[in-house]
């Protein structure tokens, strides 16, 4: 586990409790106060639920593909694959299409 700081926070982390599964992805360049700011997508993840340790200045990731945490997205239930999705197309809206 790493602490300190860094410029990579992940910002979204959905617990599906029914199926033991967190979601996380990794967000660059979204601070606390960046609203109006852009943010770089980066991974999106699956792993066992408390297999992540998050919190203020903890950093525990995955930092690649061979961390045993990570489940594949084939191994991933359907259902929480597409509200993973679905939340990342809410999160990715701009302002345009979200008043269109």
């Amino acid at each position: 586990m790493r602490k300190g700081r860094s410029k990579f926070l992940c910002p979204y982390r959905e617990a599906y409790e029914n199926q033991r599964i967190e979601a996380f992805i990794r967000l660059e360049g979204l601070g606390v106060q960046s609203e109006g700011e852009e943010a770089t997508l980066g991974e999106l993840y699956f792993v066992p639920i408390g297999s992540v340790e998050s919190g203020s200045y903890t950093y525990d990731e995955p930092r690649d593909e061979k961390d045993e945490r990570l489940i594949k997205f084939a191994d991933v239930p359907r259902i929480v694959y597409s509200e993973t999705v679905a939340d990342l197309r809410k999160i990715t809206k701009s302002k345009e299409e979200d008043e269109g």
